[in-house]
């Protein structure tokens, strides 16, 4: 169940990133999306989305029997979880600036992945296989992240009719 509550916190937490953080890399020059524009940068997190939504459903399809599934969703889930510190709060005090996201992160995302991954599965802070998965879906995310570009070209028609439901252009 507290899988469902981090999936809703990851989806709030991503809407307001989405929201407000592209105005306040106009204003604030210094911060930057892996060097995304605009469009890309919410590509970017929709496939973020996807991603923990897809994950999800194999770790509850999955049902415990696989210890390399357990560990991966853990170590998604930790991951989350830790950017609550960074780039949110520790980005927040650098600048002496809300940065969007912080909120959501630090009050949502933050305890309920901390709750899932050491309460609800006993994982220890010591498990250095909670560390392997972390450090496995850190690859894939920042390889996504990589891709964002070549993926946005690929995928273009199809997001830009998403992005224009969503998030529609003043005419």
């Amino acid at each position: 169940m507290m899988s469902l509550a981090f999936l809703l916190a990851l989806v709030l937490h991503n809407m307001e990133a989405a929201i407000w953080m592209p105005e306040l890399s106009k204003e604030v020059k210094r911060i930057r999306f892996f060097g995304l524009k605009k469009k890309r940068f919410l590509t970017a997190i929709v496939l973020i989305t996807f991603f923990a939504y897809g994950l999800t459903f194999v770790y509850f399809i999955d049902n415990g029997v696989s210890e390399t599934i357990r560990y991966l969703y853990m170590g998604f889930v930790f991951v989350v979880g830790l950017n609550a510190f960074f780039p949110y709060l520790l980005g927040s005090i650098y600048f002496r600036k809300y940065i969007p996201g912080t909120a959501t992160s630090c009050l949502l995302t933050l305890p309920i992945s901390f709750y899932l991954v050491f309460v609800e599965n006993k994982i220890s802070l010591t498990d250095i296989k909670l560390y392997m998965g972390s450090v496995t879906i850190l690859v894939i995310l920042f390889s996504m992240l990589m891709l964002v570009k070549k993926l946005y070209k690929i995928t273009r028609k199809t997001v830009r009719k998403c992005m224009k439901m969503v998030f529609p252009e003043d005419e």
